[in-house]
């Protein structure tokens, strides 16, 4: 009866700590091409203030609740405050709004804007436009960009740009790949501490 219920408590909690793991966990996809050396990088100057800038993105899961972007602060520890607006593109209705101060914001440090999840994001496309709010010259904001993607694009006052921003698309949802994946490599690293312990007993 013992060498029966143990495989079953193993399994059990190979599932739990899985689950677990899955529903706590975001997941993150880059919109940008990620594999670009670092002399690929550039950024459009400053925002100061009332300028703005509209990225435009389609969504590969449900679940959307977050961008993260790369500021660049030009050595300033405080660039003001951000409007921000995520747009549906094909309703033009506001699906999440609202500012961030940018205080404390790390050049090149990958930081993240949180809205309220959009349930039904999966193979929709958006427009995220950030925006300074009356931020004196000199005191603005920046964001890293790359070459242009297939799919996005991005405008600074209405005028296209030829770029893409440095971005990854957060997500907050069950994904099956990855629980079946860390359920995997959960069970082979418990099956090899078994058969070292047989091993060397």
């Amino acid at each position: 009866m013992k060498k029966v219920i143990k495989p079953i408590i193993y399994v059990c909690a190979i599932l739990v700590v899985s689950l677990i793991r899955t529903f706590l966990c975001s997941w993150e996809v880059a919109i940008y091409d990620a594999g670009v050396e670092g002399s690929g990088y550039g950024n459009f100057g400053q925002l100061s203030g009332n300028s703005y800038i509209e990225q435009s993105f389609s969504c590969e899961m449900n679940g959307l609740e977050g961008v993260q972007v790369q500021p660049v602060t030009f050595e300033q520890t405080d660039n003001g405050t951000l409007l921000y607006q995520l747009i549906d593109k094909e309703t033009q209705e506001t699906v999440a709004e609202g500012t961030v101060d940018t205080a404390g914001w790390e050049d090149a440090k990958f930081t993240e804007i949180t809205f309220q999840r959009v349930e039904e994001s999966k193979g929709r496309e958006y427009v995220l436009r950030i925006q300074a709010d009356n931020t004196p010259d000199g005191k603005g904001i920046s964001f890293y960009t790359t070459q242009k993607q297939e799919g996005t694009s991005l405008s600074l006052n209405g005028e296209d740009r030829d770029e893409c921003l440095v971005l990854k698309t957060v997500y907050k949802i069950f994904n099956l790949q990855e629980f079946i994946v860390f359920a995997g490599m959960l069970a082979y690293i418990l099956l090899f501490i078994k058969l070292l312990y047989k091993f060397l007993r």
